[in-house]
C-alpha cells in the first residue's frame, strides 16, 4: 500500500496536485485509489497595534493548512512502481509538500 500525504496553504494547489497524480495512476494502470480529505489546521496570531498606548487595540491574523491523502491499494509490478516514483520525483507541484510512505503488511 502506498500513501501520499499532500499539505498546502491553498486548497487549489492540492486539487491540481491530486489531478496530476490521478493522471499518472491512470496512465500506469495501477490499482484503485482512495482520496481522503484530512482536517484543516488553523492558527490564530494576535498582535498589539500599539504596545505603549492602547492595550485593547489588536490585530488578528490566521493561517490555514489543508491536507489530503491518496492511498493506492497495491502495486504488484515493481517496474510500474519505480516508474511511478520516478514520475513523482521529476514532476513539479508548486506550493505543495508531498510525503510518500510505503506500507507493507504481513500475516504473521
Amino acid at each position: 500500500m502506498l500513501r501520499i500525504n499532500i499539505k498546502s496553504f491553498q486548497w487549489s494547489h492540492i486539487q491540481k496536485t491530486i489531478y496530476k497524480i490521478d493522471e499518472m495512476i491512470c496512465f500506469l494502470k495501477l490499482n484503485k485509489k482512495k482520496i481522503i480529505g484530512l482536517p484543516i489546521k488553523k492558527k490564530l496570531y494576535t498582535v498589539l497595534r500599539s504596545p505603549h498606548k492602547d492595550k485593547k487595540s489588536r490585530e488578528q491574523f490566521e493561517s490555514k493548512r489543508w491536507k489530503a491523502q491518496i492511498i493506492i491499494n497495491s502495486v504488484k509490478n515493481k517496474n510500474m512502481a519505480s516508474l511511478f516514483f520516478f514520475l513523482l520525483k521529476n514532476s513539479e507541484f508548486p506550493g505543495v509538500e508531498l510525503d510518500i510512505s510505503l506500507v507493507k503488511t504481513s500475516y504473521l
